[in-house]
């Protein structure tokens, strides 16, 4: 086996790790913070953005909740777009709010934590709500990979740094 394939295995079974360490402080009641990497989420959530999650119970996630879950040994935070039931079975159907199609139902069980707070350059934003005109970027950003670098390139420049608060 090369040196890089057994990189590539180390680095892969380092994240599942970290993965489900996570999974088992959320699953304690802890609260969690991860770093957005991905443009999924667009124009919701942006890479750099550090969201915080905690455990919810299954009664308590609503349409419109961001949740995070793990799938395939993988972690994803996405919008809640429906919940139905399957034979008897709640299901949840989540979709990226830059992603044409939703993903695979989720089992209630399988959801992790409900956001409860964005971090963005120093300020602290309650979790987003997918209104009209996020609604109608999302839509452009969902057909234009250009528009979608043009938005983060836009937030990156445009978002203004939070000023610490004074000392006393």
């Amino acid at each position: 086996m090369s040196a890089t394939v057994q990189q590539l295995q180390q680095t892969q079974h380092v994240q599942q790790v970290q993965l489900e360490m996570a999974a088992d402080l959320l699953r304690r009641g802890e609260r969690m913070s991860l770093c957005v990497r991905g443009s999924s989420m667009l124009p919701s959530l942006f890479p750099g953005d550090v969201l915080t999650f905690r455990q919810c119970s299954p009664s308590e996630i609503v349409v419109g909740d961001i949740v995070l879950f793990l799938r395939e040994g993988r972690c994803f935070i996405h919008r809640v777009a429906e919940r139905k039931a399957v034979g008897g079975d709640s299901r949840i159907l989540t979709r990226g709010d830059a992603l044409p199609a939703c993903d695979a139902p989720v089992g209630e069980t399988e959801v992790l934590g409900r956001l409860m707070a964005v971090e963005r350059k120093g300020w602290r934003l309650p979790p987003p709500r997918l209104g009209p005109v996020r609604s109608l970027v999302a839509g452009v950003v969902r057909h234009s990979p250009w528009a979608a670098r043009a938005l983060v390139a836009a937030q990156q420049r445009f978002w203004p740094q939070a000023e610490p608060f004074p000392k006393r």
